[in-house]
């Protein structure tokens, strides 16, 4: 269960999130589509 927990968190946090506050488009970044 646990590692399970981390893995999935991994996951997670391997996604690039960044937003940008300049952009008119959603999302804002290319990176939030994948």
């Amino acid at each position: 269960m646990k590692n399970e927990i981390i893995e999935r968190f991994i996951r997670y946090v391997k996604v690039d999130t960044q937003s940008n506050e300049a952009s008119e488009t959603v999302p804002t970044t290319p990176g939030k589509w994948s």
